[in-house]
């Protein structure tokens, strides 16, 4: 099954709240480049991605994170985030 870009965004926002950080990096290429506005920082591969979201999840175990809006075609998506 191929995703589209907005189940794309619905599953970022899943894993990213349940903890399940191998479905979530499934979601990036190797070579991703995943930039988080509220740090002020870019991580390079799914190497760092994978220590930015323990270094989250270690201190915010119940991080919830919540999509208000998706705008999406067949391949891309980004995503309003609720707090």
């Amino acid at each position: 099954m191929n995703q589209t870009g907005e189940d794309s965004i619905k599953s970022w926002a899943r894993d990213w709240t349940s903890g399940d950080l191998t479905h979530l990096l499934s979601l990036f290429t190797n070579d991703c480049v995943y930039e988080d506005v509220a740090f002020g920082a870019a991580h390079r591969g799914t190497g760092e991605l994978k220590r930015f979201a323990e270094g989250i999840r270690a201190p915010f175990p119940d991080f919830h994170a919540r999509v208000d809006n998706v705008l999406s075609d067949c391949h891309l998506g980004c995503g309003h985030l609720g707090g």
